[in-house]
């Protein structure tokens, strides 16, 4: 299959949508299936078409064997047309990041040599966060801070080059990723420094994107607040602390935030009741198969919250770190809320958490079947570095009860010929890996055989008990 094919399934099938009446398949300066002029009309009506990049779409014509430069001058003018912009603007005030496409049309652009559209685009999001809408400036701050980061501009340029190697050659745009900042740094270099007050606004106004950004520097789907770091000397990446003297004391920025504000109770609420509402609406309308930026957030803010409440019991990280809002009631409704919630397909470090979750707050004995269940979800991958070490932390830390029924298990399914001791050794590990692999591969044809983290786990009578209210969404 050629890569243009990969490209336009990635786009949400555009290409093939519509207008195919009119698509002269022999005519190289195409648009996939549509002329530039018909691509042009269907970029303005049909909302797939705006998956569609200036790159992208002139990738499919060189690959088509066109070379026409007045064509090319053509689909970059559909970019500049003032009515692109309003195709993304933010309408809902709860919206707390940017459009994504609406960025790298505006990057791609400013590859192309228009700088006009991601200046607009600067201003119009700058504005936006002035007028004090807290979604907006937890956009703003999120742009800031998380999607122009220098490493996000170095996997974005290395995934342009493996998909649009035409167009990089045709253009020379070979040099864009030999830059060490992100090209919005490059215009706006004062960025992250505007989105520091912003930050501060939003959190105090009860946002709960917000507060994660505002207290951890971290945006809400990749918040960590029992993750200790140790302070070394080196270019600050991922949190870690620049200063060539700092010793190595395990440094958390977060709890540094958090323990001392005389607010810590509301806004440890304000992460789970946004969370909450942004989960249980998305498994109320069955709309469950896609994973949204407000659900990758909203699932991790309420393991983060169950994380927080349980002083990091809940935690795969080992770390034990007071909070001093401490709730055990309140740290299972946060994992409850964080196992339904549709994510990405393989949740491991949150089926971890849940086994252990399920193991240890509840006395049924059928706790220790679920618990079991759960741990083949986030079992031994050893592809992922460090991934197994944390699978053998929380397995030492299961009961001997829900060993067992992972060993009776995995025996049924042929994964597992030693002893039911309740003993995880080589022969254990071993089996939990193969177990895993299976359904790593299986994407959810077994539920008998292969749990799934999210919606799907509603369907398992055997999980009600250990759901609590999210079980009747049902």
């Amino acid at each position: 299959m050629k890569k243009s094919a990969r490209i336009v399934a990635g786009a949400a099938c555009l290409l093939a949508i519509a207008l195919g009446s009119q698509a002269r398949a022999d005519e190289s300066c195409h648009v996939g299936a549509h002329s530039v002029e018909s691509f042009s009309q269907e970029y303005f009506v049909n909302p797939q078409a705006r998956h569609v990049t200036p790159l992208l779409a002139i990738e499919t014509m060189l690959e088509n064997g066109c070379r026409d430069e007045d064509e090319f001058a053509r689909v970059i003018e559909i970019y500049l047309d003032d009515r692109v912009a309003e195709l993304y603007q933010r309408t809902d005030p709860d919206v707390w990041r940017v459009d994504h496409i609406w960025m790298l049309i505006g990057i791609e652009m400013m590859m192309l040599g228009h700088e006009e559209p991601i200046r607009a685009f600067l201003d119009t999001v700058r504005a936006d966060a002035e007028s004090g809408d807290p979604g907006a400036m937890t956009a703003f701050v999120y742009l800031a801070r998380n999607q122009t980061e220098h490493w996000n501009w170095f996997e974005q340029f290395r995934t342009h080059q493996r998909n649009y190697p035409l167009s990089i050659e045709h253009f020379g745009l070979e040099e864009w990723g030999e830059r060490d900042d992100h090209p919005i740094r490059i215009i706006a270099p004062r960025l992250r420094n505007e989105a520091d007050a912003f930050a501060e606004r939003a959190s105090q106004a009860g946002f709960a994107p917000a507060h994660s950004m505002y207290l951890a520097s971290q945006g809400p789907a990749s918040f960590t607040p029992c993750k200790t770091m140790t302070a070394i000397g080196g270019s600050g990446l991922f949190g870690i602390i620049d200063d060539p003297d700092a010793d190595d004391t395990p440094t958390n920025r977060f709890i540094e935030s958090f323990v001392d504000l005389p607010d810590r109770e509301r806004i440890a609420r304000d992460l789970m009741d946004w969370s909450r509402d942004v989960i249980r609406a998305n498994i109320a309308s069955g709309e469950t198969h896609m994973l949204t930026p407000d659900m990758e957030a909203a699932a991790n803010l309420a393991q983060a919250y169950a994380e927080i409440r349980s002083n990091c019991a809940l935690s795969i990280e080992g770390n034990a770190l007071d909070f001093g809002v401490a709730d055990r009631d309140e740290a299972a409704i946060g994992m409850h809320h964080a196992v339904v919630a549709p994510g990405v397909l393989f949740q491991w470090q949150l089926a971890l958490a849940y086994a252990f979750f399920v193991d240890q707050y509840y006395d049924s004995p059928d706790r220790h079947y679920a618990a079991a269940r759960a741990l083949q979800a986030g079992g031994y991958i050893e592809a992922l570095q460090h991934h197994n070490e944390r699978v053998d932390a929380i397995v030492e830390r299961l009961s001997r009860e829900t060993v067992r029924e992972a060993q009776r298990i995995m025996a049924e399914y042929g994964y597992y010929t030693s002893a039911l001791d309740g003993i995880p050794g080589p022969n254990f590990r071993n089996g939990l890996l193969q177990w895993t692999d299976y359904c790593r591969t299986d994407f959810g044809q077994t539920p008998e055989k292969c749990l799934q983290i999210g919606p799907a786990l509603l369907d398992h009578e055997w999980a009600h008990p250990f759901l609590g209210d999210v079980a009747q969404l049902r």
